[in-house]
Formats: structure tokens, sequence, C-alpha cells
């Protein structure tokens, strides 16, 4: 939830405490009565999509970038072992196709850093009887092996959290615009009745029909927030 829909979000919640604390105003009015409870169903309708967004984001990247670390450790205590015996045999096309730094495996694309630990693996795999004398064994490759598939896992973890959040974010924004049309087009209008039997409860709602740009950036910072919606 951007910034703008976090103030329209709160312009909502103050607009349904006002319209709630004075019920017994527009009770008896039965469209007013349903304009309300549609209004605050969709109120409801977008904490849930946010939460759903937020929840689907939160701890991935950074438990994904843990993983990568740790993959990344020991691909490079893998390859440092190739690249010498590589040396050794004279092996300069073995020695290139390990030669990865830190940051190329660490940061970068997801999908690119797993596929040169992978190819790492791959050529150390068949050499493995004659690497031990460079302090690779089997089990360095076996963890490797697993730290790959851990961190597989979450790539794909983390493109299924963002699917989903973007699908939730997609239909926050139709149920956005759909609050604001309620407010727009019959609870505002509505409201008009209340000029004379109930000026203070008007007047609340008006300012509570305004929404603060908290946090959002304008290009001329002088000029004042637009005025709220004429009821």
């Amino acid at each position: 939830m951007n910034d703008k829909q976090e103030n329209k979000l709160s312009m909502f919640l103050s607009t349904e405490e006002e319209l709630t604390n004075n019920s017994s105003t527009w009770a008896g009015v039965p469209k007013m009565a349903s304009a309300v409870t549609s209004f605050s169903g969709k109120i409801v309708s977008i904490q849930s999509l946010r939460e759903v967004q937020e929840e689907n984001l939160k701890g991935i990247p950074q438990d994904k970038q843990a993983r990568r670390i740790t993959m990344a450790d020991l691909a490079l205590k893998v390859s440092g072992g190739v690249m010498a015996y590589a040396d050794d045999n004279d092996n300069n096309a073995l020695k290139k196709s390990v030669s990865y730094t830190r940051t190329q495996l660490t940061a970068g694309r997801d999908t690119t850093a797993k596929l040169r630990a992978t190819k790492i693996l791959n050529k150390a795999t068949p050499l493995i009887s004659l690497l031990g004398d460079y302090g690779i064994v089997s089990a360095d490759l076996t963890a490797l092996t697993g730290a790959i598939s851990a961190y597989g896992l979450l790539i794909g973890k983390w493109r299924t959290a963002k699917s989903v959040a973007k699908a939730a974010g997609e239909m926050m924004v139709i149920e956005l615009k759909e609050a604001d049309r309620i407010l727009n087009e019959k609870i505002d209008k509505m409201m008009r009745q209340y000029t004379i039997s109930a000026p203070a409860f008007l007047k609340a709602y008006t300012s509570c029909r305004e929404t603060l740009n908290i946090g959002v950036r304008h290009e001329d910072a002088g000029s004042p927030p637009p005025p709220p919606p004429s009821v």
C-alpha cells in the first residue's frame, strides 16, 4: 500500500467513525443506512487485502538473502579447490569456468547466482576424488547441493508471494475506487439533508472527508492541499 492509498484509507476510517458515532441521526434513512453498510464493507475488504499484501512479502527477502550468502560461501570454497587443481593441471578453461567472486554470487539476479553456484558444483563433482589434497571433500559438495536447493525453494516462494501481493494490490485499487464512489455518489449526496437538522454532524463529516497527503511528495511544496469534497 503506497502513501496515497494509506492516506485514502485513513480518510475512510475517520469518516466511518464519524458516521458510526452519529448513527442515530441517519439510521432512519434506509438508503443512507444501506450505503454506510456497503462503505464499511469496503473498508473491511481493503484492510484484509492490505494484510494479504504485506504478509506475503514479509521476511522472505531477508531469508532468501541469508540462504544466498550461505550458498555463495560454500560455492567459493569449492571453486577455490577446483581453481587450484586446474592450475596444477594447466587447465585454464576449467579455472575460468568457476572463477567467480563473492560479489558475483551474492549480488545480481537470483537465478544467475543459483546458476553460477550450480555450475561450480557440476564442475567439482566428477573431480571430487582428486580434490581432497586441495581441501575439498564429498561433504562440501553435499553441503553445497543442499544450499542450492534451499535457496532455489525461496526463489520460487518469493515469486509466488509477489504474485499474490500484486493480485491483492490490484484488487485493493478496485475496492478503494468503489469505496470512493459510495462516498461521492451516495453518502455525500444524502448528507446534504443535515444542513439544517444536524449542522454539527455535517461539519464534522465534511472535515473527515478531507484526505491529508501525508508522506506524498509534491512538485510544488507551497501548493495548498485540495479542499474536501463538497457535500
